[in-house]
């Protein structure tokens, strides 16, 4: 679905945090693995920012009163509200998981993001649309995020609609993969039609991209690891990322440690559990300092809210819901 109007460079910005914090209505783009048949033909026939080869788009939703995000998406069979989790660790045949680049809608457009939302729950069910058609009520991921900004702008589009195209690159020869799709669903293929793909949305002057999700922090010279959803160089993540936030807490089950307990329960398998910790020893080494990635007891870091390593400051706040993280022993 590559787009003949949109040869020309646009101007994509891309944040140089090093850290940043999910909001409702932030776009994430998602790079399928090699392997996929239909993700291989979108990557065969678009454009996407840099140097990603985006297969497809879905828009988080943090509910109001809620910690959790979702993400609303159009999908195989439908559109539907997946958790965070869910939709950023889709795993392939080949076992991996899709690159995850989060995108931003400028200032400019902000306005639209509450309606934009609310568009798109009211859109939770219905089919996807295999032939990428528009304003048929069903909806392919890239479509859907045109349409809601589209009804939420009062029927002005925020991004802009190209020609169809499912020709190879530098090529006037339809792509077999989707000549093949198009065949098995016994679609006509919609060549020369109106419509957007994740690539072309991704280079949108209307989006700022803001990085690509990662999911740990290292340091060289260290065997320690940081692990969280967008942690940056100091293991501050998607949930906590002032610049105090910079402590990890060991989980007692897998012994890893993580930027907070919710990025430990989106990632693994099993809830956080807190380490037991004996008042009296201060031998166990279970915090981890994200400035110097070193080690320290429960005692050292609980003393003053600084590492007494390096003496960077620790968000003292964090003290409020110590007894996710530890478990206290006489």
């Amino acid at each position: 679905m590559r787009y003949l109007a949109t040869l020309f460079a646009s101007m994509i910005s891309i944040s140089n945090a090093s850290a940043f914090e999910l909001r409702n209505g932030d776009l994430i783009f998602q790079q399928a693995c090699s392997g996929e048949a239909v993700g291989n033909a979108i990557k065969n026939v678009t454009e996407s920012a840099g140097d990603y080869q985006f297969t497809h788009v879905g828009i988080v939703y943090i509910p109001d009163g809620k910690d959790s995000i979702f993400v609303i998406e159009a999908t195989i069979p439908e559109v539907r509200v997946v958790s965070l989790k869910e939709y950023l660790f889709k795993k392939s045949g080949d076992g991996c998981y899709p690159i995850s680049v989060a995108g931003r809608v400028k200032q400019a457009y902000q306005h639209c993001i509450s309606a934009a939302l609310q568009e798109a729950l009211k859109l939770v069910g219905k089919s996807y649309d295999y032939g990428f058609a528009l304003n048929n009520n069903k909806y392919y991921c890239s479509e859907l995020i045109y349409d809601i900004f589209l009804k939420a702008n009062q029927g002005d589009p925020v991004f802009e609609l190209n020609k169809m195209t499912f020709k190879q690159k530098d090529s006037d020869q339809t792509d077999s993969n989707w000549i093949r799709y198009f065949s098995e669903k016994g679609l006509a293929i919609p060549e020369g039609e109106w419509g957007i793909n994740p690539g072309a949305m991704s280079r949108s002057k209307v989006i700022d991209l803001l990085g690509q999700i990662q999911y740990s922090a290292t340091r060289r010279g260290s065997s320690n690891t940081i692990c969280g959803l967008l942690t940056d160089s100091l293991g501050r993540c998607v949930h906590y990322a002032s610049e105090k936030d910079i402590v990890a807490n060991k989980c007692f089950v897998c012994k890893k440690y993580y930027a907070c307990y919710q990025c430990h329960n989106l990632c693994e398998n099993h809830p956080l559990r807190p380490w037991p910790v004996h008042l009296n020893d201060s031998s166990q080494k279970i915090v981890l300092c994200g400035n110097c990635f070193q080690e320290i007891s429960y005692q050292a870091y609980s003393r003053d809210y600084v590492c007494p390593l390096c003496h960077k400051e620790f968000n003292p706040k964090c003290s409020l819901h110590k007894e996710l993280y530890f478990r206290f022993e006489r």
